[in-house]
């Protein structure tokens, strides 16, 4: 934390100070972490990266950057993935956020920079046919009730396999 400037003190005690409770909230805030000053291991986790991927984390997210539009008039929102939140700006000010499920790598969307018409808040979900065969069919055949009690539908069979998609709601 004394590379990264946040711990500036001249203090190397072992004991935990003010100033070094200071200096992890700035680096958890700095990580997108809600700022406790309680080192845990999410954040040991990124003050170890290694300086060479840090630069190729930087050198990719400056590439996106470059693409972006930037627009200072209207509405914007901007999904910051890895602190699962929507950040909601009217003329380049921040009006509010909220948060959001965000998926497995693997299962990433596509990211994208454009004007939108409309947008849907907890639409239906159509469950894709991988996660009804390895997760929910097998819950099916445990408990009868599954579908109800997750806010789930049956629209009909595909495939050999049930057709199924999640109504809208907090879940």
């Amino acid at each position: 934390m004394k590379a990264s400037g946040d711990y500036t003190s001249s203090d190397f005690y072992a004991l935990f100070t003010d100033d070094l409770v200071k200096a992890v909230m700035r680096a958890q805030k700095r990580f997108g972490f809600k700022a406790n000053g309680v080192v845990d291991a999410m954040l040991v986790k990124e003050l170890n990266v290694l300086v060479e991927k840090r630069i190729d984390q930087l050198q990719v997210n400056l590439d996106r950057l470059q693409k972006m539009k930037m627009v200072t008039e209207s509405i914007q929102l901007v999904d910051n993935i890895p602190e699962y939140k929507l950040h909601v700006y009217e003329n380049g000010k921040l009006v509010f956020d909220m948060n959001v499920v965000v998926g497995l790598e693997e299962h990433s969307t596509d990211m994208f920079n454009d004007e939108m018409t409309y947008i849907i808040f907890s639409p239906y979900w159509n469950v894709p046919e991988s996660i009804v065969r390895n997760e929910i069919v097998p819950a099916i055949s445990r408990n009868k009730n599954y579908l109800r009690s997750n806010n789930h539908e049956l629209l009909g069979y595909e495939n050999g396999l049930p057709k199924i998609r999640q109504r809208p709601g907090a879940r």
